[in-house]
């Protein structure tokens, strides 16, 4: 079977030799605009692109293909990557040449691997035939295979009486064993003829996909199983085609849709109560569908079904239907203020943040505000990185609700970003105290960099050994997980496991500045300074300004010997959090650095090196140097305030110490006048 694998990779490329050269201006994508070009197509031209573009790789895997007949998002990405491929303006929209060109393609690969339909046990399939090419006739249904037997097709029908539609989709997602469930899913309507659920997974080496219609006596369908070595990763391509091909075969076993979508009382009362009340989205999805497709669904209970299916559609990762639906749901009620807050969780879901604001917004002018509104919007804010803003709204949301754990984390965040870490620790304190099993390695990492800022690094260090801990135990559910533990270990002093993992991040999310931040810190602590600066620099210009990452650059200026560069940090880092303790101190250091520096320019060494006298030029020289240095600087005076009492917390044991180190720091490099404030 490896000649398959050979086979389908020699296909593709020939395919994609034959692909023009690539435009050199691409134009930009918009869904909403491709989605209405493809209104003047018919149901049934759409249907023909979808099934051609699996032949054309242009879908991801088998959890991403589209529902026939609708251009919806995985369509919208598929004609994208066609056009990626082929050197076309990325615009996912449908056109004549878009078809035509994709149709070209399609049919020599059909053509090559001998696809043909076939209708067997009530449902019609395509499939190879020139490489499954022995069949078998079984008591369950027919079997074809490759004659090495490691591509096995069957098509089953599974009657009701035996197991019902909705017990063999729950039996055979779960992942046991050996067996990973990558994918399951149900969609289409049961009123319709066209409810079916796939599964998508892997055993071993060996790759599976199930695909099953739900009719009056039973379930009909097909499982595909093949091995990823021998058949090949092309091999997804005949899967995927074979996948959108599969339809009842119009023999009058599918259930039939009622003429005149009538539905009785009681059904639609059931299907709403589904549609309201169910955990499960895919259940969501189908329930709502089949309500609004009913002629008899009252037109005042429309929007909130609308609402519910764009709840179920988010939970699915479908954010362009959830999008559309609570549109057409705010349009026909747009005084309902949960409404707007499903859209914005949708517009902050996809890092609309203005957007969201904006709907949050709305949400708190349309009802009395609860704590979680606050929140929301706070959170959208600090999306846009505008952390007075969101503080305020944390704030608010705080004196509705003291006791919540999220807002303090967020809002510890948040002053964190502002340079009042002191502040930030009694939110982070309480989050860590109270939090219990929601406490993440973020919440760790945040309080340890806290205490950084604050002087007190030593007492740090167990938060960052704690929020290694816990990014490493949730690295498989959550890959950013990787960014936390890198900046704990560059805290930590692990500098290689920390540039492993920002390069790990990286792989995943290669616009990430947050991973070259904590690579720079990575390479900080592993002493290679010019790569430290230039991850540094490369996270600024990307865009990241706050946690400090410019007084940090600016320390590894003046400890290299650079404090033009220092000062214009430090100088950057107050305009951004003035008072910042730490960028102070490295300012003065960098002012006396650049003093000194340009005394030595001034006074080179006379006579091969050898030290100078009281009574030699170079001494008179820095002696006539000096008062003018001084002079520059000036006479600096500092008042120093160290505040335990904030309005919104407790009483802070450590601020009046934090304060005395300030203070004497800043005597020490030569302040005239400290004045110390409690």
């Amino acid at each position: 079977m490896k000649a398959i694998g050979a086979r389908f990779a020699v296909i593709l490329a020939l395919l994609l030799v034959s692909a023009p050269l690539a435009s050199p201006a691409r134009a930009e994508a918009d869904f909403s605009s491709a989605q209405r070009a493809a209104g003047q197509y018919s149901r049934e031209e759409i249907t023909a692109l979808q099934s051609d573009l699996p032949w054309v790789d242009a879908f991801a895997d088998l959890s991403t293909l589209p529902e026939l007949g609708s251009f919806d998002s995985a369509t919208f990405q598929a004609i994208r990557q066609f056009e990626r491929k082929s050197g076309m303006a990325d615009s996912g929209t449908i056109t004549p040449a878009l078809i035509a060109a994709v149709r070209s393609q399609a049919d020599a690969f059909r053509k090559t691997v001998g696809f043909k339909e076939i209708t067997e046990r009530g449902v019609t399939l395509g499939y190879a035939a020139s490489l499954m090419s022995v069949r078998e006739d079984r008591a369950s249904g027919p079997r074809f295979k490759s004659p090495a037997g490691d591509v096995v097709l069957d098509i089953l029908t599974i009657p009701t009486s035996k197991e019902s539609f909705d017990a063999l989709f729950q039996r055979l997602r779960k992942s046991q064993g050996g067996k990973k469930v990558l994918y399951a899913d149900t969609f289409g309507n049961p009123y319709m003829g066209t409810y079916q659920f796939v599964i998508y997974g892997k055993n071993g080496s060996q790759f599976f996909y199930i695909r099953f219609l739900q009719t009056r006596d039973g379930s009909r369908g097909f499982t595909l199983g093949w091995d990823d070595e021998s058949a090949g990763p092309f091999f997804n391509v005949h899967a995927s085609a074979m996948a959108l091909s599969f339809r009842a075969a119009g023999d009058g076993t599918a259930n039939a849709a009622p003429a005149d979508g009538v539905i009785s009382t009681a059904e639609i009362n059931r299907q709403l109560e589904i549609c309201a009340k169910s955990k499960d989205a895919a259940e969501i999805v189908t329930a709502c569908t089949t309500a609004l497709s009913a002629s008899t669904l009252l037109p005042a209970n429309r929007p909130t079904v609308l609402y519910n299916r764009s709840v179920g559609y988010n939970r699915q990762n479908k954010a362009d239907l959830a999008l559309a639906d609570i549109d057409q749901a705010i349009a026909l009620d747009p005084d309902q203020a949960s409404y707007y807050t499903q859209r914005g969780h949708i517009r902050y879901g996809q890092a609309k943040y203005d957007a969201a604001v904006a709907d949050y917004s709305q949400v708190l002018a349309k009802k009395t505000p609860a704590a979680a509104d606050y929140t929301y919007r706070g959170n959208s804010y600090y999306g846009l990185e505008d952390y007075q803003k969101a503080v305020a709204d944390y704030d608010a949301s705080l004196r509705l609700d003291p006791n919540d754990v999220d807002t303090h984390a967020f809002r510890g965040s948040a002053l964190l970003r502002l340079s009042r870490p002191a502040e930030a620790m009694a939110d982070l304190n309480f989050t860590i105290e109270r939090g219990g099993d929601k406490v993440g390695a973020g919440e760790y990492k945040n309080r340890g960099e806290a205490l950084v800022e604050l002087g007190r690094g030593d007492e740090g260090r167990p938060d960052f050994v704690k929020a290694e801990e816990i990014a490493t135990a949730k690295l498989e559910t959550d890959n950013y997980n990787f960014v936390y533990r890198a900046f704990a270990r560059a805290f930590i002093g692990n500098g290689e496991g920390a540039i492993a993992d920002a390069d790990k991040y990286l792989s995943i999310d290669p616009k990430a500045s947050e991973a070259f931040h904590a690579r720079a810190l990575g390479n900080v602590a592993r002493q290679d300074f010019t790569r430290a600066i230039a991850d540094f620099s490369q996270a600024i210009s990307m865009g990241r300004k706050r946690l400090f990452i410019q007084r940090q650059r600016g320390d590894v200026y003046l400890r290299i010997g650079q404090p033009e560069q220092a000062i214009a940090d430090y100088q950057a880092q107050l305009s951004l959090t003035p008072g910042n303790a730490l960028a102070m101190v490295g300012l003065e250091k960098a002012r006396q650095a650049m003093a000194a520096k340009s005394l030595a320019l001034a006074s080179p060494p006379q006579g091969g090196g050898a030290p100078a006298t009281t009574g030699s030029p170079q001494v008179a020289t820095l002696a006539a140097l000096q008062p003018a240095a001084k002079a520059e600087l000036g006479r600096r005076v500092a008042l120093v305030i160290g505040n335990s009492a904030y309005a919104h917390v407790a009483a802070l044991p450590n601020p009046k110490n934090d304060a005395a180190k300030v203070a004497d720091t800043l005597r020490k490099i030569g302040f005239a006048e400290v004045t110390l404030v409690e």
